[in-house]
């Protein structure tokens, strides 16, 4: 639909557009500064663009008329009926309201300043909208309803009739005229509402213009007199613009025709509506396209740029400054966002961005997952890459030295230098490690700093060689390095995966405590008034830096924030702070951060910019350095997953704040919808059990943001979140008289300027009356003093009885209780057997029965447990393979009794020399498993020794003390402590292995 908007007219129709938004009050979400309209200097791709089709919600993808109505929301007219939208979804087509317009095929929309909505069909006249009533106002009208419409100053509705030309509706009164009237066509094409009432007619052979009775040619004599005119548009300045179907955009004023020299552009293309903006910038739509004119330079867009189709019908500038554009594949809407981006549109090859720096020069670097990426100030991109000397296309990190080199750490590739448009490898050592290089810091004496995943290196910036490396060894809190930061003291912060250390001007590493042990630090980022802003994965913390100290705050003062896992930090110098993390991009005022107050219950101290505000996508990234940047220019850059969010100085001051007035949408009781009459108390009436509210609040530039919150005095003065929910339901209310209250809320904003209220009276029921309440009371008390009486006769009834049943069942029970007696004796006799038999079990289960020490079963569970512990603490764990040397010769010389007693003797000797914590057992046969836990190699080879010698010396003569005679024996031991063991069952095998050297080796030896 081509409508003619009064606000787009001259002085006339901005004094109509000043009256009519007074009257229809749509405080909807706005910007400080006023209501934004599309930048004329910002290319499409920096817009937000949305498409909606049947897929979101609509009754048919082609989208023929637009118009948005008093209370916010946007209509949309299509050939299978109407829709609404609320910013979020769309509605109505399904609506019983709305059942005569389904199919009817919706050509033309308008909403009046009284608030109805004139809706012009194809073959079922024209209605009019108004306090969900649809009601027809042309019924007697020939013909079908065109494309356009419009409402003049005194309520008239001027409406085309697709190919019978114009009708004029005043009340009941309808009027046509045709070219039997004067008009050069029947086919109305435009309609524009001009200076003192005029009414400029657009059809398919010139433009006329209804002055009062009169039809005049006001193009008559010019070159498109009989041109098939496809669009009217009001001009800023007074004048109009005309578009042509084929012959291009002309400018109209005092009767000046001028031709605007577009064509090139153009090239003959067939345009079907136009419109002006707020901001001057014209808009045509045509088969063709989308055209936008701007200071006498014209652009296209196509569905090569995402427009749903080429085929525009309808243009329309909401109240927000939005340009919604209605296609023969769904609508579209462009808006213009706080946050602007470049991501693949501007050349980026790969979205992921992971850092972003600007040297000296004035050149932006971004770091991605497809190299390295450099814009000039001209906006173009340079790509870097495996062809420029990148070992690894997946750039980290990036930093400056000093002299203003740049340095760039990549993903298993190491650290490269720029010099001469070419990167190199420096310090191959890193490589070497194939560590990730996640941050870069440049100190004062020339060296450079670098944070990765296997440490903190310093480099030699002069010859490229590591000088020092630092691990958890050398005090750091984890060896996986995300952020680094030389504070004016020359003082370099390390944050790690594991908490944040600082090193001090004497190369001394302090952990700070405050940040919590185990913190994931994600970046580093110093602010105004020597602040060092710490992001973790959870939280935010803050570090106050003086000369020779510092204070640190901890995560938890930051709670207020609406989010608890941070991955970069930025102050704008003007009082705010801008957090990037996984739901969008934070601003908060310093001061509420700074100083932290304890928010309201739902209440955050922080505004969230997610899609609806130009972010690329609600994901930043973090753990790479520097993934935040503030430009010389004061532009505000931050790394996300779709590209690099950027904020311009003036774009952080048009942040939304106002939100829009609430609307109760529909009521329900007890299922069956109910209409509440203006000014009137809904009442409800008794034996009503529930009550259904749903509101709604329109803003279409940021409904992510829109917060509900509601009330029902009368029964709670509290307001209630309503927690992303758009309706309250209330159960069975006691009578009374009740209020309910609903009001809306931006994330970080104010509240709305109103309240939406409905007032509710629940009749009494009958058990609510004063009378039946009497009447009740009287016949409750006859009947309580009829049951006493009866229930007393009954109690003494049966007193009786139960005396007698209880001296029977005594004299029962007497007799069951010896009974029990016996049995219970004799069931705790056998019960002390059985614990004893499972004592004794329990003991065979886990002893050798020869030795008396710990069997193979035993052995097994003891080295699991032992092997997992020392796995997960990092701790030493030793374990031995002991044989007695030649032991078949003692069973074969001297008997089996004399060999089980040497394995007794030397039994006794490996338990004795062990730790309370070690174990010992027998393996088997002969061979013997000593678990070492705490216990390094050298310590258990000295052990072994020991017990060797005992062993040997002890054994060797054939006496050991306080035993019989034994033959003389010897042991070798295997000794093997834990490594890269990736199971206990390699820890035993290495120690076999090493058992089976001191054997080959001539025995009675120990080998580790």
């Amino acid at each position: 639909m081509r409508t003619a908007n009064p606000r787009q007219d001259g002085l006339f129709g901005r004094f109509l557009a000043c009256k009519a938004r007074q009257c229809l009050g749509l405080m909807l979400c706005l910007w400080v500064g006023g209501v934004a309209a599309l930048p004329q200097d910002r290319p499409f791709s920096e817009f937000i663009h949305r498409s909606w089709s049947v897929d979101e919600g609509l009754p048919h993808s082609t989208v023929r008329a637009l118009a948005q109505s008093a209370d916010g929301y946007v209509w949309l007219g299509t050939p299978e009926g109407i829709s609404r939208f609320d910013g979020l979804r769309f509605d109505i087509h399904d609506s019983p309201v709305f059942a005569p317009l389904r199919g009817a095929g919706v050509y033309s929309l308008l909403a009046t300043r009284s608030g109805a909505l004139i809706i012009g069909t194809r073959d079922q006249g024209v209605w009019r909208y108004a306090q969900d009533q649809l009601v027809r106002i042309a019924p007697a009208m020939l013909g079908s309803a065109g494309n356009v419409a419009l409402e003049n100053a005194a309520g008239d509705i001027w409406i085309s009739l697709d190919t019978d030309g114009l009708a004029r509706i005043s009340g009941d009164k309808v009027r046509t005229l045709s070219v039997a009237d004067g008009l050069p066509s029947n086919v109305v094409r435009s309609l524009w509402l001009g200076k003192d009432g005029d009414v400029w007619v657009g059809t398919a052979r010139g433009l006329a213009v209804v002055r009062g009775e009169r039809i005049e040619m006001p193009l008559a004599g010019t070159a498109i007199a009989t041109a098939h005119i496809a669009g009217i548009a009001a001009r800023r300045d007074g004048g109009m613009w005309i578009a042509t179907a084929n012959q291009g955009v002309f400018m109209f004023d005092n009767g000046a025709l001028k031709r605007m020299p577009w064509q090139d552009i153009l090239r003959e293309a067939t345009l079907t509506s136009l419109r002006e903006d707020r901001d001057g910038t014209l808009w045509a739509g045509s088969v063709e396209g989308l055209f936008r004119f701007v200071a006498g330079r014209g652009e296209r867009l196509t569905t090569a740029d995402g427009l749903s189709s080429n085929t525009v019908r309808d243009l329309y500038e909401d109240a927000e400054g939005g340009l919604w554009v209605g296609t023969d594949r769904g609508v579209n809407r462009y808006r213009s966002g706080v946050v602007r981006v470049i991501g693949p549109r501007q050349g980026l090859t790969d979205e992921f961005t992971r850092a972003v720096l600007e040297d000296p020069r004035g050149q932006l670097w971004i770091a991605t997952s497809d190299g390295l990426f450099m814009q000039q100030k001209d906006s173009r991109l340079r790509r870097f890459g495996r062809e420029q000397g990148l070992i690894n296309s997946a750039v980290l990190s990036l930093g400056l030295d000093r002299n203003g080199t740049l340095w760039a750490g990549t993903y298993g590739g190491g650290l490269h230098r720029l010099a001469g448009g070419r990167f190199s490898v420096v310090a191959p050592e890193l490589r070497k490690t194939g560590s990730s290089v996640r941050s870069i810091a440049a100190g004062r004496e020339g060296e450079l700093w670098v944070g990765s995943s296997s440490g903190l290196f310093q480099v030699d910036t002069a010859n490229g060689e590591v000088v020092s490396h630092w691990d958890m060894t050398g005090g750091l809190p984890s060896e996986h390095v995300n952020a680094l930061y030389f504070d004016s003291s020359r003082r370099l912060w390390i944050g790690t995966r594991g908490g944040l250390a600082v090193r001090d001007g004497a190369g001394r590493l302090i952990a700070v405590p405050e940040i919590g042990a185990g913190a994931n630090v994600l970046s580093l980022s110093p602010g105004e008034q020597n602040r060092l802003w710490v992001s973790t994965s959870r939280g935010l913390a803050l570090i106050h830096l003086e000369q020779d100290s510092f204070r640190a705050s901890p995560v938890a003062e930051r709670a207020a924030l609406p989010e608890q896992s941070f991955f970069s930090v930025l102050e704008d110098g003007v009082g705010n702070i801008w957090i990037c993390a996984n739901r969008g991009l934070i601003r908060a005022p310093v001061d509420a951060v700074v100083r932290p107050t304890r928010a309201a219950p739902g209440e955050g101290i922080g505004v969230i910019l997610g899609r609806g505000d130009g972010m690329p996508t609600a994901q930043c990234n973090g753990a790479t350095q520097p993934s935040g940047w503030k430009t010389a220019a004061g532009h505000l850059l931050f790394a996300t997953a779709r590209g690099v969010a950027v904020l311009q100085p003036a774009d952080r001051q048009e942040m939304a704040v106002k939100a829009p007035d609430p609307l109760i949408k529909s009521v329900r009781v007890d299922g069956a919808p109910v209409r509440p009459i203006a000014g009137m108390p809904l009442t409800l009436s008794a034996g009503s059990h529930r009550i259904d509210i749903e509101f709604i609040g329109v803003t279409l530039s940021a409904p992510e943001r829109l917060r509900y919150e509601y009330r029902l005095t009368g029964q709670d003065d509290n307001w209630s979140d309503a927690k992303g929910d758009t309706k309250a339901v209330y159960a069975n209310l006691p009578s009374g008289e009740y209020r309910f209250e609903v009001r809306t809320r931006m994330a970080g904003g104010t509240l709305s300027a109103t309240t939406a209220t409905l007032a509710i009276v629940q009749q009494p029921r009958l058990i609510e009356t004063w009378w039946f309440r009497i009447t009740l009371a009287m016949g409750l008390v006859g009947l309580i003093v009829t049951v006493i009486a009866l229930r007393v006769r009954h109690l003494e009834t049966q007193r009786t009885l139960l005396r007698e049943t209880v001296e029977a069942r005594t004299a029962e029970l007497q007799v069951e209780k010896r009974k029990l007696e016996s049995v219970n004796e004799e069931r705790t006799q056998l019960l002390e057997k059985v614990a004893e038999a499972a004592r004794a079990y329990e003991k065979l289960s886990k002893e050798d029965s020869l030795t008396g020490i710990a069997n193979r079963r035993e052995l097994d569970r003891i080295l699991v447990a032992e092997f997992a512990r020392a796995v997960r603490t990092g701790r030493p764990l030793s374990v031995v393979l002991a044989d007695l040397d030649h032991f078949k010769r003692v069973n074969d010389q001297h008997s089996h009794a004399t060999g089980d007693a040497v394995l007794k003797v030397v039994a006794q000797q490996l338990k004795h020399a062990c730790r309370k914590i070690d174990a010992v057992g027998r393996y088997g046969g002969e061979e013997f498993l000593l678990i070492l836990p705490e216990t390094a190699l050298e310590e258990a080879l000295q052990i072994c020794e020991r017990l060797r010698r005992t062993i040997a010396g002890e054994l060797a003569d054939g006496h050991a003390p306080g035993s019989v005679d034994l033959p003389p024996v010897t042991m070798s031991f295997g000794v093997a402590s834990l490594a890269d063991d990736t199971t206990h069952d390699r820890l035993i095998a290495r120690a076999d292995a090493k058992l089976y050297e001191a054997k080959h080796a001539g025995r009675n030896q120990v080998k580790g």
